[in-house]
């Protein structure tokens, strides 16, 4: 342990004199007592700092020792600095809830030791974490936190990023003209004061802008000056990023050959030092420009180092991209062997006509029936080549399909065992959460806001859970059902005072139009009850403000048909082939920003078909869509 102390001290003495990362500026710890130890912690810190831009993982082994050593002791502000550079090593790798609490716990340490400077960085990488995430409001209270703070104490860098980040949350939120302003504002303060960190963060601010604004032109040389000068500072972190956006800028402009170079690039880069999220987004790139030059194999092939960093095992977007280019792959290999064979044959036909013309002309008539029986060879051998190749093709297919039969047998025991096995931690969060609940007067209003933002996500999680759970228990017929006479007017009105609540708040006028009261029919209540509140929901989540939903109950002969009808947006062609299939997302998005994981209406259908019932939809795309379930009819909801 001493060794790697005096080490880490004579690594910082050789170094010189290196501005420290402080999200972007200079750091200076609050003096304490054991002057030795804290000279100590400072040095490896500040090692760390210089490291977590250009060796990210030789960062952490000395942000590892910093803590090490400040905990033992028992150096407050050695710790508090050290994780704040923790913070950033996650959130430069895409762990943003780990960079979050990280981040937070330092904050806590700094405001004890009010220690504004650092304060004021975290508040703003607190915000960095909140934007990145799309929490647009949490990001600008926590940006205007640090700029408060940031002009308080006369901080010119700091305030310089603040600026840059309200900058940021303006493009993301497409106001580009406000963007702009913000971003040339900071870069004049950085430029001003000569900080590197800052101008380059404004030379890539403005490219983003005017790659969103389609001028490339514009963006490229933003993006080149930012790349000169993060290779002139030996900033890596910023030389991947820097490469990624060039390629992407190139792509866009449809220079594919040096969109590639950069993508190839960056690729290298990011690879080299491990950043997760740069090599991601080159590999994610690479397969694209790759498609667009139908180079398939080659996007196939990045596509599938892209998805092998993805965080999710879930993730549909990536699995539906290597099956949409392993198509196109086999597709251009299948067209390719279609045209040689195409050719063949076309020269063999030349070939065979030209002979039959000469022994024609030789000997007419001599050679007649036995032309006409090698033509007829010739016929059978094709067919019987036919035959074994079409039998071959035949036995190939039917290998892939058991094959495939297998894996989405063990994909559907994979998802069901993970549903399964989140349920107990979800209920376990969940009972914690609302145990805390009864305390919450003890509570500060940012950690009661924290609370409910929990209670959400835990119950999000929990109903997703339960229906993929569901849906494996039709799928493996493991559920019991207790069927009986039921009548469905009951249920139709419970549903609707149970939904008018949601209705009101989307400002949606929800009605019942029921014809024949009672109307019975042999289901199991409950589930007839949860068929009819998915597609309630369902209306209700697609549906626009101020329109109407309907749930409608008619007779049709012996059948008692129960219907939900709505003004939404209505399905596609290509949706109506896909309305109830398992797992599926259609066009239309949620009016209210809801979830959906597209298992509803499958479980619609299943449930349906369980009970002997049928499932259909009628709609026409943009005049909305109407569902219907039927049952036989019987005539009272006595069980006899």
């Amino acid at each position: 342990m001493k060794g790697r102390k005096i080490l880490f001290i004579l690594l910082f003495l050789m170094s010189g004199s290196v501005p420290p990362l402080f999200g972007k500026h200079s750091y200076q710890e609050p003096a304490k007592p054991s002057q030795d130890h804290v000279s100590l912690v400072d040095s490896i810190n500040h090692l760390a700092s210089v490291f977590l831009r250009t060796e990210p993982d030789s960062a952490q082994v000395l942000i590892t020792e910093a803590l090490e050593v400040s905990r033992q002791y028992d150096y407050t502000g050695g710790v508090a600095r050290a994780l704040f550079l923790q913070g950033n090593y996650y959130q430069n790798r895409g762990q943003l809830e780990l960079a979050y609490r990280t981040f937070y716990e330092s904050l806590q340490l700094h405001e004890a030791q009010k220690d504004k400077k650092s304060v004021a960085g975290c508040y703003n990488s607190i915000g960095d974490v909140f934007r990145r995430q799309r929490n647009y409001r949490e990001a600008s209270r926590n940006y205007d936190l640090s700029f408060a703070l940031a002009n308080e104490i006369g901080d010119s860098a700091l305030v310089s990023e603040n600026i840059n980040n309200f900058g940021d949350v303006f493009r993301d939120q497409k106001d580009y003209d406000a963007a702009i302003l913000r971003y040339n504002e900071a870069l004049e303060i950085d430029l001003k004061i000569n900080n590197g960190y800052g101008v380059t963060d404004g030379y890539n601010n403005l490219g983003d802008v005017y790659l969103y604004l389609a001028d490339y032109d514009q963006a490229i040389s933003y993006y080149n000056r930012a790349l000169r000068l993060a290779e002139s500072m030996n900033n890596q972190l910023e030389v991947a990023d820097n490469l990624n956006k060039l390629g992407r800028a190139y792509a866009a402009k449809n220079d594919l050959e040096t969109a590639l170079f950069y993508s190839k690039l960056a690729a290298t880069v990011s690879g080299r030092i491990r950043l997760t999220e740069e090599l991601m987004e080159a590999y994610y790139s690479l397969a694209e420009v790759y498609q667009r030059v139908g180079r398939y194999d080659k996007a196939l092939e990045s596509h599938m180092l892209y998805s092998k960093f993805q965080d999710s095992l879930l993730d549909v977007r990536s699995v539906r991209k290597i099956s949409e280019l392993q198509f196109l792959f086999e597709s251009e290999q299948k067209d390719s062997e279609i045209l040689l064979k195409e050719a063949e044959l076309e020269t063999q036909s030349v070939q065979l006509k030209w002979l039959i013309t000469a022994v024609i002309l030789l000997i007419i008539l001599a050679l007649v029936f036995y032309r006409n029986y090698i033509s007829k060879q010739r016929v059978n051998n094709k067919l019987i080549a036919q035959q074994e190749e079409i039998k071959h093709q035949t036995e190939s297919l039917e290998e892939k399909n058991r094959q495939l039969k297998i894996i989405n047998e063990e994909k559907n025991e994979i998802i069901g065992m993970v549903a399964h096995d989140l349920r107990a931690p979800i209920n376990q969060v969940m009972s914690v959460v609302n145990l805390m609940h009864y305390e919450k007067e003890a509570f500060s209003d940012d950690m009661v806001s924290y609370l409910s933002i929990m209670e959400r996500a835990t119950t999000r999680m929990k109903f997703m859970v339960s229906e993929i759970l569901d849906a494996e228990a039709i799928e493996n017929t493991t559920f019991n059902m207790d069927i009986e006479n039921v009548d469905l007017c009951e249920i139709i009105e419970e549903e609707k005072k149970n939904y008018r609540l949601y209705a009101d708040k989307k400002k949606l006028k929800l009605t019942t139009e029921l014809v024949g009261n009672p109307a019975c029919a042999r289901v199991d209540k409950n589930i007839y009850r949860n068929i009819i509140e998915n597609l309630v929901s369902n209306a209700l989540k697609y549906s626009p403000e101020g329109k109407e939903i309907k749930l409608i109950l008619r007779f049709e002969a012996d059948k008692v048909i129960t219907s939900v009808k709505d003004d939404g947006p209505g399905l596609s062609d290509e949706d109506m082939k896909r309305v109830f299939g398992k797992y599926q997302r259609l066009s239309a998005q949620p009016t209210g920003g809801e979830e959906s994981i597209g298992l509803g209406l499958s479980l619609v259908k299943k449930f349906t078909e369980a009970m002997n019932g049928e499932v259909w939809c009628e709609s026409t795309e943009g005049n909305g869509a109407e569902f219907f379930v039927s049952f036989e009819k019987v005539t009272s909801n006595s069980n006899k």
